[in-house]
């Protein structure tokens, strides 16, 4: 069961609400389709609010409201200008600069975001529209109890009626499967991870925190966090190698050993 968090005040939010709610139907004030909830948030900001304010005073309700995930409609802004669709888990590797707490990770559920980022990037594709669709690092808050993911229309195209069907559409072609793929970490490369961006689109790499070279400081101390925080079995390491130092790549290296977990460079 996933809750869907929506924002008015946030045009690109309010843009991919809009083109859900042929979906859902409104029953005691949410809309819900199955046991799934869209949810409105009356917040300043997507990036610090507090979760536990979403929640209906019903404990019942409530507490059906936190199961399995919780998918935050967001915008995203790029400094290029660069139209791109994105989805990421919140948490931060280092300190809380935009909410949640300092060096502290979420529950991934690596698995839907890998299938939905796969489902915009195969309906971009058909469409043949100049949009990217990519990952990004963990970063930002809220920190919550149980799994988040972001799914982010990109400037300057909030407002785009067709990509925010788009990313509805994907959303809802995936909110029901319930498999989980095999967990997979991702070490290096920039904010958008390309290397892991590629590798998910091309297999099932259910990549549950994906960690960028300029937070690499911060990967001896959040390893166990990054290794436990996920629905899934982390059974595989993805080093970009020209994407980390050498110090952190030997790091994770040596941990595959330990472990016993593949370690795959790319």
């Amino acid at each position: 069961m996933a809750v869907l968090l929506f924002n008015k005040s946030f045009e690109a939010s309010y843009n991919i609400f809009l083109n859900l709610v042929d979906f859902f139907e409104e029953k005691e004030g949410f809309w819900k389709y199955k046991e799934h909830y869209l949810v409105e948030f009356k917040g300043n900001s997507m990036v610090d609010f507090n979760v536990e304010e979403f929640l209906p005073k019903d404990k019942d309700l409530e507490n059906s409201l936190k199961r399995d995930c919780i998918i935050v409609l967001s915008p995203h802004s790029s400094s290029s200008g660069v139209a791109s669709l994105t989805t990421h888990i919140p948490g931060n590797w280092g300190k809380a600069s935009l909410g949640g707490k300092d060096e502290t990770l979420n529950i991934s559920y690596g698995t839907k975001m890998t299938k939905v980022l796969k489902e915009m990037d195969g309906r971009v594709k058909k469409k043949k529209l100049s949009v990217n669709v990519v990952y990004e690092a963990d970063h930002h808050g809220p920190t919550t109890s149980f799994p988040i993911m972001f799914v982010e229309l990109g400037n300057p195209f909030w407002s785009n009626k067709e990509l925010g069907e788009l990313i509805a559409n994907s959303i809802m072609e995936v909110i029901d499967e319930k498999d989980v793929l095999e967990g997979v970490l991702g070490f290096g490369g920039n904010h958008y991870m390309p290397k892991q961006t590629k590798l998910a689109k091309e297999r099932d790499y259910a990549f549950t925190h994906l960690l960028p070279k300029y937070n690499q400081e911060f990967l001896p101390k959040l390893f166990d966090q990054a290794l436990t925080k996920s629905i899934e079995k982390v059974e595989k390491f993805v080093i970009d190698k020209k994407g980390l130092n050498k110090s952190y790549k030997e790091f994770v290296i040596k941990k595959g050993e330990e472990l016993g977990i593949e370690v795959e460079m790319v």
